[in-house]
């Protein structure tokens, strides 16, 4: 149950919250698990993999707003993915710190392994 109070006593109280889009919901509460109060939310890192139907490639990265990033690459602005429009996202991991999300990028790139990225995509929830 979900009671109208403060969340560590600062912030809007969750009744605010339950007004938000699903997707504002699940940032504030992985915000707040990264210790942040709802005051002063800190910026949220990603690391992400997009797919290129036409030519079949997986191409992996990091960034602070996924959807600004997908827009770029898919307005040309990044050289290896230039050639690969339109590409979508097909699965993100949120972190706290942006070391933590560049590590995760390169880490899932040294696995050099389609099939591990096929399975992260395919074992990710929604």
């Amino acid at each position: 149950m979900i009671h109208n109070h403060e969340v560590g006593g600062s912030g809007p109280p969750l009744a605010t919250i339950r007004k938000l889009s699903s997707y504002d919901k699940v940032v504030t509460v992985f915000s707040l698990l990264c210790g942040n109060n709802l005051n002063s939310i800190q910026p949220m890192f990603y690391a992400y993999i997009l797919y290129s139907e036409s030519t079949n490639r997986f191409y992996i990265g990091s960034t602070e707003n996924v959807q600004t990033r997908l827009e770029r690459h898919n307005a040309g602005a990044t050289p290896s993915t230039k050639h690969g429009k339109p590409w979508k996202i097909v699965y993100t991991e949120q972190f706290c710190q942006k070391s933590e999300a560049l590590k995760r990028e390169l880490q899932i790139k040294r696995m050099k392994s389609r099939k591990y990225i096929e399975d992260l995509i395919s074992n990710s929830v929604g």
